[in-house]
């Protein structure tokens, strides 16, 4: 009984840990898309979207991630919070649960009334069931098993048909289907066909999201690949030649979207966030927008590294809030922050129908 209770009150801590949430964003209260907000979200995708989802032996639970938020590390790829944490914020809802936290307690709650009463509480709110470092053909949980998970889940009853129908869901896709390209494919028919197999099997995924009963379903551009640390130029250039295959990717995606959209016989029930817009803005607004503020001491290290005796191998800025990039491929808290503020992001966010092409 005693154990039952600690775990009890650990699990409770632990879900309020990883879920907390105040408002980071400011908006209007008039706001046509806050008038008619989801009242649950779930989130597929990438690093951009992933909360915790991925093992401990993810890089994302090594120091000095979370630093900001929530004070360790705790599976999110930033010192803080990322792209689904603002976006929870804006519908006013908690950050969702992740699927791998609520499977481990799934086992135990059916025993424990107090921890079934906290998990309920929690999947109000959704579910996140992205995991970093993946896309639509990688070898992690890619977004079809993602999408896998989530149908498991609704077989378990855990969601009625109604909570779907006033739910939304969030995909994100960074360009990790894109890594790849280095070296293999170096003709722009070469680049433009495997962009179209990328985007193909993404509005196969989004369909599905949809058939399963989540009526409005989102996903993000293609952010501008040439400005990550890791490919640009200079701490002040972009590299205007991977910018290329943002264009490209960005380009198929509204083709896609526009597409599920008459299919569908709606205007809305798909729409696209202009991450790739919110990012050249929001970057704008920092001296050095594309240095990186966490790195490694050499090319053989990265953000979080530490060597064969646990010393530390990278290093960090003195103050993160001055860096829109906390790492070579993900932006800090204050350049989340900086993207959802952007008029594009949130012009996004209101829109009643998707991107004209």
């Amino acid at each position: 009984m005693e154990t039952h209770n600690y775990f009890s009150i650990f699990s409770f801590l632990l879900l309020s840990f990883v879920s907390g949430h105040q408002q980071l964003v400011q908006l209007p209260t008039d706001s046509p898309a806050l008038a008619m907000r989801p009242k649950k979200l779930f989130v597929f995708g990438d690093s951009y979207a992933d909360t915790g989802n991925l093992d401990f032996q993810a890089y994302s639970w090594n120091d000095p991630y979370g630093t900001t938020f929530p004070g360790v590390p705790a599976g999110r790829f930033s010192n803080g919070r990322v792209f689904t944490d603002f976006l929870a914020d804006y519908l006013k809802i908690k950050t969702p649960l992740s699927y791998t936290l609520w499977a481990f307690l799934q086992r135990y709650a059916n025993t424990n009334i107090q921890l079934q009463q906290c998990l309920d509480e929690e999947l109000t709110y959704g579910m996140n069931f992205a995991y970093g470092g993946t896309g639509v053909f990688t070898e992690r949980p890619n977004m079809t098993t993602q999408i896998d998970y989530f149908e498991y889940v609704l077989n378990q009853s855990v969601y009625t048909e109604s909570e779907l129908n006033s739910s939304m869901a969030f995909v994100s896709l960074a360009g990790n289907d894109y890594t790849i390209l280095k070296g293999l494919y170096e003709t722009l028919d070469q680049l433009e066909s495997y962009a179209k197999k990328v985007v193909d099997q993404l509005a196969i995924n989004l369909k599905r999201i949809y058939n399963l009963g989540v009526m409005k379903v989102a996903v993000n551009t293609l952010e501008p690949l040439g400005c990550l640390p890791e490919n640009a130029i200079t701490f002040q250039e972009c590299n205007r030649t991977i910018n290329v295959l943002s264009d490209i990717h960005n380009l198929y995606l509204r083709e896609a979207v526009y597409k599920l959209n008459n299919e569908t016989d709606s205007t809305s029930n798909f729409v696209t966030l202009d991450l790739y817009t919110a990012f050249n803005t929001a970057t704008a607004t920092f001296e050095n927008p594309y240095e990186a503020c966490c790195v490694g001491t050499s090319s053989e290290y990265s953000c979080g590294s530490v060597d064969a005796n646990g010393e530390r191998q990278y290093t960090v800025c003195d103050d993160p809030n001055m860096s829109f990039f906390w790492d070579l491929d993900h932006p800090t808290q204050r350049g989340w922050k900086a993207v959802f503020s952007t008029p594009a992001m949130q012009e996004s966010l209101e829109q009643k129908s998707p991107s004209k092409i």
